[in-house]
């Protein structure tokens, strides 16, 4: 749904949502760039909190106890929860004697966030500090005998846990049921125990949430019974026709567009793989795999292959410097150099490919060529740098940086590297400043890689895992090679002959 027919849904005609709304703009006070501003509960924000806290008027029950609020990320979806916590701990309306308020999330930091947030609200009221202390790891109410507090992912430990409140933040990163499970069951004996689930969408059906999501729309579609189940999802339905770069599209999706930088929304669209786009901004499933640069994207970025090529004059005639980037492995599927000019328009071209065609399991990957590909190009060009990916190929890297090429070490898995190459990759592509000769296997491996984001940040990643067929090596290789001829750039000098770690 979006924001408009969130806001026409009716109201409930018994429901504690006007109460917890009251409570929140008394008590609480909003955070970030709105530090100490009051807490202002906006409609969508009352829509919410009134089908959430339906209750049953015989047994003062709540009629959902299973709550799935799906919305865009940047649209207080931690700040509700937070504020949901705190009045479950403090109002002794909102919930039954000594709560346990529970946030829980994929892991320990960011199950904290949430935690954090109630702690700060706690701090900053004059009214709850009198009577909630806030700790690193809980808040606690010592009268009513309540705590709030924060666990990750390990199931085993949720076990003895018995909430009568339960906040999962961010579903969509949990690949099992286990903690979910624990928790709920954990409540059996509570009298008006809840779950809120508050998430953004994922990139697969066939996941926890995937599942919860497509529960809900059976139960709004009367497919099935289930009164105690409630779905409030803030995004564009499964395979909607819509167009995700149109502004009049972000803000029927998202209820804060009126408060939201509208050109940080405009940089980002073009900045963000669209399958990405669409989930967070727009809070839409997508792909199970979605294709990392947009359609077009690459192929725009080809010029004709001339004699600069071979010698690599820069478009002042004068030899540029090189950096080589290699992906290689002993058993594996396929192996890559790729070369990148450090110029302010880079241009890249694959050096070598070695690939398994005919998927043999005997099929080795053959090293000596691919030294012998690299020490070709470093007699022939002004190489700066070979940066390697050292999986597997650490014999190899020793060899070359004893016969004293400027080997680089760059592991492909440590994320404080491969997350801003793909980045910087990634705009190049879309901005044009970036340049290659039409390599049909390049851009089958470019096509072929997929996205992976979280916490951590955004990276290409081979769909299928390891024993896929789609491979991605040179596409790796043009990311890290890329990556280090921009650092290169205006540095004046590349890496000394030995291995060298970033």
């Amino acid at each position: 749904m979006n924001v408009d027919e969130l806001l026409a849904r009716p109201r409930p005609t018994h429901t504690l949502g006007p109460r917890a709304a009251r409570l929140m703009e008394r008590l609480l006070t909003l955070g970030g760039s709105f530090l100490g501003q009051p807490f202002e509960v906006l409609p969508f924000q009352r829509q919410i909190l009134n089908e959430i806290y339906e209750i049953d008027p015989e047994t003062n029950a709540f009629v959902k106890r299973t709550c799935l609020v799906g919305i865009p990320r940047k649209n207080a979806k931690t700040t509700l929860g937070a504020g949901a916590a705190v009045i479950h701990l403090a109002d002794p309306v909102m919930s039954e004697p000594a709560p346990l308020a529970v946030s829980a999330a994929g892991d320990r930091p960011q199950a904290r966030l949430c935690l954090s947030e109630a702690a700060r609200m706690v701090a900053m009221s004059p009214m709850l500090s009198e009577v909630m202390s806030p700790y690193r790891n809980e808040i606690r109410h010592a009268s009513r005998h309540g705590r709030y507090i924060a666990v990750s992912a390990d199931a085993k430990l949720q076990q003895g846990l018995n909430p009568s409140l339960v906040i999962m933040d961010e579903f969509h990163v949990q690949t099992s049921e286990d903690m979910l499970s624990a928790l709920t069951l954990g409540s059996a004996t509570r009298r008006r125990p809840q779950t809120q689930i508050i998430s953004t969408a994922g990139h697969n059906l066939e996941t926890p949430l995937g599942r919860l999501y497509q529960y809900g729309l059976k139960v709004e579609a009367g497919e099935i019974d289930d009164p105690s189940f409630l779905m409030l999802w803030i995004g564009p339905p499964l395979n909607a026709d819509l167009d995700p770069t149109d502004p009049r599209v972000w803000q029927a999706f998202n209820p804060l567009w009126d408060r939201m930088n509208h050109d940080e929304f405009e940089a980002t669209c073009r900045n963000t793989p669209m399958g990405e786009w669409i989930r967070y901004r727009l809070n839409g499933w997508t792909a199970s795999y979605t294709e990392w640069l947009p359609a077009g994207g690459w192929a725009s970025c080809r010029v004709p292959r001339d004699a600069a090529w071979g010698n690599q004059q820069g478009d002042d005639g004068q030899q540029v410097r090189l950096v080589l980037g290699v992906d290689a492995a002993w058993a594996g599927d396929s192996a890559a150099v790729v070369a990148c000019t450090v110029e302010e328009k880079p241009r890249i071209w694959v050096i070598g490919h070695w690939e398994n065609v005919l998927n043999d399991p005997g099929w080795r990957v053959p090293m000596r060529e691919i030294e012998d590909a690299i020490r070709r190009s470093c007699a022939a060009w002004k190489v700066a740098e070979v940066v390697c990916d050292p999986y597997r190929f650490e014999r190899s890297m020793q060899d070359l940086a004893a016969e004293g090429l400027p080997i680089v070490e760059f592991p492909t898995n440590a994320l404080v590297h491969m997350v801003p190459a793909c980045q910087v990759f990634y705009e190049a592509v879309t901005s044009g400043t970036i340049r290659h000769d039409g390599n049909p296997a390049l851009s089958r491996h470019l096509g072929n890689a997929a996205v992976k984001s979280d916490r951590y940040g955004t990276r290409i990643v081979k769909p299928g895992g390891a024993g896929s067929s789609r491979r991605i090596d040179l596409a790796v290789a043009a990311v890290i090679a890329h990556r280090r001829a921009l650092q290169l750039r205006g540095s004046g000098h590349g890496a000394r002959p030995r291995i060298i770690t970033l």
